[in-house]
């Protein structure tokens, strides 16, 4: 049961972005008088990635008739991205999508998204939401509002030149006011800086 009602979060617009309105005022799925909902759904997975996601999709449309989830990959986020503008602009989005939290901010700013506030209220319990992992559950709500909820994720890591640091005597930063003080530090030719997307500030 659990299974089938994670599923049907999905397919109602609990993945990882809620885009909406193919027309103004419209529905973000489009309904027939015959037959189930279709919602639309663009991701990056390929591979066994995108094997197993179409798997799940197949036993989710067997279970119901309802909805009908048909999915596309489009085979990386920056495919991704330059779909998703040029659909905004021709006002065909998908139901659905597949993001980067970070690029949350400038899709609401552009009148991209829907919030999905009700959809979780309905669907996930409170011992559902406090299960989500902090570092993730925290960067599910924009100004209040959720907008996304968990679909992938992964570990980032950084590496490190330990020459150029031994070089200039400094010890492996631990903490991000560390990395930012070292950042100031090691300037020259040869040495190359770093920078990250603080779209959320």
């Amino acid at each position: 049961m659990m299974k089938r009602r994670w599923l049907l979060g999905i397919a109602t617009g609990l993945m990882a972005l809620a885009l909406t309105a193919c027309s103004s005022g419209g529905s973000s799925a489009p309904k027939s008088s015959k037959g189930p909902v279709t919602i639309t759904f663009w991701h990056r997975m390929t591979g066994n990635y995108n094997k197993a996601l179409e798997s799940y999709i197949k036993i989710f449309n067997s279970s119901q008739k309802q909805y009908k989830v048909v999915a596309t990959s489009q085979g990386s986020y920056d495919n991704l991205q330059k779909k998703y503008l040029a659909s905004a602009k021709s006002r065909t989005l998908p139901t659905i999508g597949q993001v980067t939290d970070t690029i949350i901010p400038e899709y609401v700013h552009d009148g991209m998204l829907v919030n999905i506030d009700q959809q979780v209220k309905d669907q996930f319990s409170s011992a559902e939401l406090k299960s989500i992992y902090p570092g993730i559950a925290t960067n599910l709500k924009y100004h209040g509002s959720y907008y996304q909820i968990p679909f992938a994720t992964g570990t980032r890591i950084m590496f490190y030149n330990k020459d150029i640091l031994d070089k200039y005597h400094l010890s492996v930063p631990k903490t991000w006011s560390e990395l930012e003080k070292i950042g100031q530090q090691l300037k020259g030719d040869g040495i190359t800086g770093v920078a990250f997307n603080k779209s959320y500030d």
